[in-house]
């Protein structure tokens, strides 16, 4: 009880509410971020470019050659998750930053 007084002044820390990828490699791709409560952005990232979706939902990064691909590459995130595309290959085989540590 004594410090019962900290709680009610020192701010709670902010819930996540992002799900982001970036363009890590050298070449223009599409990606896409779509979280699981159903929001969803997609555009055409140049090299370095970043693409964020406001969600406090987990959700999934992916990234195209083409913006009418069917095959890509894709990542689950958790809840304000982030992710770095850093080579792209067909068929889920592209580098991404955690395949790097």
């Amino acid at each position: 009880m004594r410090y019962l007084w900290l709680f009610l002044i020192l701010p709670l820390p902010a819930l996540a509410d992002t799900l982001c990828v970036t363009n890590a490699s050298d070449t223009r791709h599409f990606f896409a971020v779509a979280s699981d409560s159903g929001k969803r952005a997609a555009d055409w990232l140049a090299p370095g470019a970043q693409l964020c979706l406001d969600t406090k939902a987990p959700g999934t990064v992916s990234v195209y050659e083409e913006d009418d691909a069917f095959e890509g590459c894709s990542r689950r995130l958790p809840p304000g998750g982030a992710e770095q595309m850093h080579a792209y290959a067909p068929f889920d085989r592209c580098t991404w930053a955690v395949h790097l540590n």
